[in-house]
């Protein structure tokens, strides 16, 4: 009598394929025709206010007040744009991190395999090197000596390593700080971060930071719009 074939779950990356296709499946086609319309309109409307606003200068106060509109129209416009491009790309988005989650285990491995196999190979790399030196070292002692045949010995020892088709090793000098005072200052960076943090905490009543040599200080304005909904 034929038994009866145990039914196979399925596995749970299966699953996932299975789930990561239907969602890509379902994604409908996006008519772009009007919101490229759309777009073409505020481009060429934004640029001509482009135009006229990167050479003006404020005199007036019903200037300020005609640019702070302007300001607040192209916030809200682009405020606007920005959510229909996200609605559009949000399902895309979606479905584009499905399919690079189904990779990113995987990948995840292999790279650390890569990486080990790397390390190993280094490691033996590094320690031949060494090995090979310190033979010749000895061999040119030997040859100094007149010791012809130890001579002879010691570079007779030295192995002749061959590498695989497609992986070659070479010599690479890495660096590590093991003293960051002692770094010459032409290799230091100034941490503006750290610059601009000290000022904000050690500045006076007014606001203003205090001198650091080599560091000026200017006066900025940050400009702000929020515009109604």
């Amino acid at each position: 009598m034929p038994r009866k074939a145990k039914k196979v779950e399925q596995a749970p990356a299966v699953e996932a394929v299975d789930t990561t296709q239907r969602e890509v499946l379902a994604l409908e086609p996006v008519d772009l025709a009007p919101i490229r319309f759309e777009a073409d309109e505020v481009s060429s409307v934004a640029r001509g206010d482009y135009d006229q606003l990167r050479v003006l200068t404020l005199e007036t106060q019903a200037q300020v007040d005609a640019v702070g509109q302007v300001l607040l129209e192209a916030k809200r416009r682009a405020n606007a744009l920005d959510g229909k491009r996200k609605e559009l790309v949000g399902p895309l988005n979606a479905a584009v991190k499905r399919i690079n989650d189904l990779f990113r285990e995987p990948i995840r491995w292999l790279e650390s395999c890569e990486a080990e196999c790397k390390r190993a190979l280094a490691a033996f790399a590094v320690a031949e090197e060494r090995r090979t030196a310190a033979l010749l070292a000895e061999a040119a002692r030997a040859s100094s000596s007149g010791n012809v045949l130890g001579a002879a010995d010691a570079i007779a020892s030295v192995a002749s390593v061959s590498s695989l088709a497609g992986v070659t090793a070479r010599a690479v000098w890495r660096l590590r700080i093991v003293d960051a005072a002692a770094v010459p200052r032409a290799f230091c960076i100034p941490d503006e971060r750290l610059i601009r943090a000290y000022g904000e905490a050690n500045a006076d009543a007014a606001g203003t930071p205090p001198a650091i040599p080599g560091v000026e200080w200017y006066a900025d304005a940050q400009i702000i719009a929020r515009p109604g909904r």
